[in-house]
């Protein structure tokens, strides 16, 4: 029941999509927000390991993966077990 160009993570756990955003534009948009708000940091390595890459890491509310523990997912869980 959604629309086309959403953007949605499968869960298969807990056998749930989740609707991240309307649109790779909305997303894009949402990104930026968060980034202009100070909800990344920029790593240079994973905690225990040595590489040559940098990455963004989250804070632990934005991060999808974790969305059953989050605010920001938390009509997800409303919905599943309402």
């Amino acid at each position: 029941g959604g629309q086309f160009g959403q953007v949605v993570l499968y869960d298969y756990d807990y056998c749930v999509g989740i609707k991240v955003a309307a649109s790779i534009q909305a997303l894009y948009s949402s990104f930026a927000d968060d980034l202009e708000a100070g909800r990344y940091s920029l790593l240079k390595d994973k905690p225990g390991e040595e590489t040559d890459y940098d990455w963004l890491e989250p804070e632990r509310e934005l991060d999808v993966v974790n969305w059953s523990q989050t605010e920001r997912w938390q009509y997800v869980n409303d919905q599943l077990f309402g």
